[in-house]
């Protein structure tokens, strides 16, 4: 008899601390905002120049990435479905639809880097106990966009000086 009341105080413990665990996950979910995580109230992507925008208005897939990046704010809680809706526009961009002259391998390289944090930070469960490496890797994917955007922007300022 003894022996049935410990496991039944055993279950009952381990099912009380598995809910709150559930809880705690479902408060982060939907309270942090990017400024929380990341510890800081601005954040900065850098921006296509207007001869940039003028040559990638065919190339959908990183139009729509762009249009998606703009829109995430320090203030944003919903960052995570921003990730996602990016990393569905990436799935979109491989070596072989990459117009000319954004086909060499400087700017293929800086894609599969962001594509890499994007992928990356889109698998994340996001709880209290992956936080600090979310935002490292959140950190590290606006330095990989940043890239990206400064390379286009160079390729395109060297094509027509």
């Amino acid at each position: 008899m003894l022996n049935k009341i410990k496991i039944v105080f055993l279950i009952f413990f381990l099912f009380s601390c598995n809910t709150e665990k559930k809880s705690e996950k479902e408060s982060f979910k939907s309270n942090l905002s990017i400024s929380e995580i990341l510890n800081t109230d601005y954040i900065r992507f850098n921006k296509l120049n207007p001869m940039s925008s003028e040559m990638l208005k065919d190339w959908s897939p990183l139009i729509s990435v762009i249009s998606k990046i703009n829109k995430i704010k320090p203030e944003s809680i919903n960052h995570k479905a921003f990730i996602n809706s990016i990393n569905i526009d990436l799935e979109e961009i491989n070596k072989n639809n990459i117009p000319f002259p954004f086909s060499i391998p400087e700017v293929i390289g800086r894609i599969r880097v962001f594509k890499t944090y994007i992928y990356k930070m889109n698998s994340y469960d996001l709880d209290f106990s992956n936080l600090e490496i979310y935002a490292d890797d959140f950190m590290n994917m606006i330095q990989a966009y940043n890239a990206l955007i400064d390379k286009i922007n160079l390729i395109v300022t060297e094509r027509n000086n």
